[in-house]
């Protein structure tokens, strides 16, 4: 179950947002109205970060990214709240150093996932095509990239997650067993770049907070020349292959970023 915003709804604050800010600027707009714009704007901020909160508890999902989209609206709820309060002065008669708390909520959130969110390799031994071969079942790197597929590897069903840094996924070296194969990418602030075969039957989700998307470099259902992209806020770019369900094998891919650019590419 996921809520859902109208686009008229969004266009419609928008519209007024801006509207707003551009009287202001002619002197058009009473100055207790202007204060109050002034003060109250980050109330858009926490607003947005509890509907996304409520929006990821009710959406099925895996729990490294439950927990990273949960503690990432938490995180945003927080930051708004500061700005509020900076402003207002409802609670402290100093300000709040805002990049003091983000600092503090990235390092929390990485002690949080190196204790709780642990990677470990393992070996494949009933699959014949698999035998011998090792992969890794996914996990969290704090800071630094994130390689997988310079050699031949075995893809199962997994999750990968970084802090800070890039995720760089090669495809086209990988085997995957018959059937669906669900492959979660995910990260903080970096980018993400993905590399798959031709052949291969996917069903990709891409979002990303602040950034771009680019997905084949191809328009969604592959019979237009235009470019499947998305670049600015909160945008979400899906693809699926003509006959997915009929495919012997084929991959389900979940890609979210916070702030950065995702690039998913066929090659080969």
């Amino acid at each position: 179950m996921t809520l859902k915003i109208s686009k008229t709804l969004v266009g419609t604050i928008l519209v007024i947002v801006g509207g707003l800010y551009l009287l202001s600027n002619f002197g058009m707009i009473p100055l207790g109205l202007k204060n109050t714009v002034f003060n109250y704007w980050p109330v858009v901020i926490i607003l947005w970060a509890l509907y996304h909160l409520v929006d990821i508890i009710l959406t099925k999902t895996t729990s490294n990214e439950k927990f990273n989209k949960i503690y990432g609206s938490i995180s945003m709820m927080i930051v708004g709240l500061v700005l509020l309060e900076n402003r207002i002065n409802l609670i402290f008669d100093e300000s709040i150093g805002l990049w003091s708390v983000v600092a503090a909520l990235f390092i929390i959130f990485v002690g949080i996932r190196i204790i709780f969110f642990k990677s470990s390799d393992y070996e494949v031994e009933n699959e014949q095509n698999f035998q011998g071969m090792k992969f890794n079942k996914g996990g969290f790197n704090a800071v630094g990239d994130l390689r997988l597929g310079d050699q031949p590897w075995a893809l199962e069903d997994s999750s990968h997650n970084i802090g800070v840094g890039e995720i760089y996924v090669d495809l086209t070296t990988a085997l995957l067993k018959d059937g669906l194969t669900v492959l979660n990418l995910s990260g903080w602030v970096g980018d993400i770049q993905v590399m798959m075969p031709e052949y291969l039957a996917v069903d990709i989700s891409a979002t990303v907070r602040v950034g771009n998307i680019d997905i084949f470099e191809q328009e969604q259902e592959c019979k237009k020349n235009s470019k499947a992209k998305r670049s600015g806020v909160s945008n979400t770019l899906n693809y699926r292959s003509e006959k997915f369900d009929e495919a012997l094998k084929k991959l389900r891919m979940q890609v979210s970023l916070n702030i950065g650019d995702i690039s998913i590419k066929r090659c080969c």
